[in-house]
């Protein structure tokens, strides 16, 4: 279905799809039900099996996409909310920075890279990270043209803040951004 609304989206006309966090957490009520660590499942079950079809699929020239977020394990062997990021057929991806209370189970990333596409200079910047002010003094003297922000906010309240906050690094830095959220 994901694979299917990408290329529909591209087939439209977009050139760039940005995919909601977690997107991938939906395999969760597919893994069986003795499963103790769902996180590590959903990693294994998302990089190991899908993903080599998702990349051959999804891999056009001229066509990105975000596919929202999935748990990867990182190489110190610990879970990280990671966005995969795939723009013609090259995989790059950006770890979420700053985790909410209830991500616990997770490790931060420690990097915030910035990509090309199109000619443009884009950051992802993924759901809690939009509403951190220092990204937005660290992306200051980037270029950044697009900021891609995959969100969770599962409450009209949240996807209001995190807009707001979306609006203030467009304001700071001077560029476009854009937020896929699961409701709202």
């Amino acid at each position: 279905q994901v694979t299917q609304l990408v290329e529909a989206s591209w087939d439209s006309g977009a050139d760039l799809v940005l995919l909601p966090e977690f997107t991938w957490m939906g395999l969760e009520p597919l893994l069986p039900h003795t499963i103790q660590a769902p996180l590590e499942a959903v990693a294994e079950l998302f990089w190991q099996e899908l993903f080599p079809t998702l990349r051959d699929r999804l891999s056009r020239p001229g066509k990105a996409v975000v596919l929202g977020t999935v748990p990867a394990r990182s190489d110190s062997g610990s879970i990280r909310n990671r966005a995969p990021i795939l723009a013609e057929g090259v995989l790059s991806y950006q770890d979420k920075l700053h985790l909410t209370p209830w991500e616990q189970a997770f490790e931060p990333g420690d990097t915030l890279s910035i990509w090309t596409f199109g000619g443009f200079r884009i950051a992802v910047v993924v759901c809690l990270d939009i509403e951190i002010p220092e990204l937005s003094a660290r992306l200051r003297d980037s270029g950044v043209d697009l900021i891609l922000c995959p969100s969770a906010t599962e409450t009209l309240q949240g996807v209001e803040r995190v807009n707001r906050c979306a609006s203030a690094r467009a304001v700071e830095l001077g560029c476009y951004v854009g937020v896929s959220q699961l409701t709202g």
